[in-house]
């Protein structure tokens, strides 16, 4: 219609990860206590311009993508809030650091487990393809990244970004997990690889270290470049009110250091 893209509620399709089936719900949103609080719409419209060729959608709006046809905070698989679509152009890119939200090593010959969340997007926020994504996982002071070998056997170095098999490797909410980690360790470290655009950029390792009580050792720098926080379905907010929080520290090198946080 003219200068106008009206979308309305309507199915996606099923999510292979997920296991459920995905609908696009129209929403206004507004801030209580630094989280977003969504309320259905009939639509959403955006305004069209032609010559960037993008879509902008009113400030308060958002796309909630949802399993299931009804709107709820626990069926909530994503949020764009303020969304504003443009062609996407695959180029080369230096992925963003992963966040690291726990790691727990093998202690009881049970296992371990490492949970974790890998960014499509690169070091200036922009989006990448999650087809080119991957990562790679590194323990204690090893050069090499850990092998890992998947259902059929093969070894893998390098984990595709969506790559789950059921029975170590999940993805639930937006985050990554492993588990039946059959490996000791006193800190853990995931760094992102992207080949999108004919070239491949690794991201900066983010390193978490194991204390008593599971949670990262507390570490100062006079060189801290940035603090920013993080829910635990890797929604960043201004400043964490009550629950458990992510704490990521960007250092003036580059580097990431991740903890857990109770406010």
């Amino acid at each position: 219609m003219g200068n106008k893209a009206v979308f309305k509620q309507q199915y996606l399709g099923r999510d292979e990860k997920e296991n459920c089936h995905v609908y696009f719900i129209p929403t206004t949103f507004t801030l209580v206590n630094h989280y977003s609080n969504y309320e259905k719409a009939e639509e959403l419209t955006f305004d069209y311009n032609a010559g960037e060729k993008s879509l902008t959608a009113p400030e308060g709006t958002s796309m909630f993508v949802c399993a299931g046809k009804v709107l709820t905070p626990n069926n909530k698989l994503a949020a764009y809030d303020n969304p504003v679509l443009t062609k996407f152009t695959e180029k080369p890119a230096t992925p963003a650091a992963p966040i690291i939200r726990s790691a727990t090593p093998d202690e009881t010959g049970w296992g371990g487990s490492l949970e974790y969340i890998i960014k499509a997007e690169d070091v200036d926020g922009n989006y990448i393809s999650q087809e080119k994504l991957y990562y790679c996982v590194y323990f204690d002071e090893d050069s090499e990244p850990y092998t890992f070998v998947d259902a059929d056997g093969n070894q893998m170095t390098e984990i595709p970004c969506n790559y789950v098999n059921g029975t170590s490797f999940f993805y639930v909410n937006g985050t990554h997990y492993i588990v039946s980690l059959m490996k000791t360790f006193n800190r853990v470290g995931i760094a992102e690889i992207y080949k999108g655009g004919g070239e491949t950029h690794m991201s900066e390792t983010t390193w978490y270290e194991v204390t008593a009580d599971g949670l990262k050792a507390v570490e100062t720098s006079d060189n801290v470049k940035s603090v920013t926080y993080y829910t635990l379905s890797g929604m960043q907010v201004s400043k964490p009110a009550n629950g458990l929080f992510i704490q990521v520290t960007t250092f003036a090198d580059g580097k990431q250091k991740s903890i857990k946080i109770a406010r």
